[in-house]
């Protein structure tokens, strides 16, 4: 059982007892440690992102490679894999943003 007990500020999508079992790290009790550990998973993303040349960035791969870069620290979620349910949904979401 995880130890993660917040208020949650208005407009905020509280996270529910399903969703905290995809939180990696153990030490998470507090709505600013998880916001902390995200922006240091997102900021190691785009240190990634930035070596990457000659990339197509609106590629699949990359975006996916990218996603699990920049949360796959934090969320087990991050880490789809090919054929699963999760990267199916990724696959729509990518193509609804990309307007295809």
């Amino acid at each position: 059982m995880s130890k993660f007990k917040v208020t949650y500020p208005s407009g905020a999508t509280p996270i529910g007892p399903e969703g905290l079992k995809d939180l990696i790290p153990d030490y998470i009790s507090t709505m600013s440690e998880l916001n902390q550990a995200e922006q240091s998973n997102i900021a190691d993303g785009f240190v990634w992102a930035e070596k990457q040349i000659n990339q197509d960035l609106l590629n699949a791969s990359f975006v996916f490679k990218l996603h699990q870069k920049m949360f796959g620290q934090v969320w087990k979620w991050a880490d789809f894999t090919i054929g699963s349910s999760k990267y199916m949904f990724s696959q729509m979401a990518m193509a609804v943003m990309l307007g295809l």
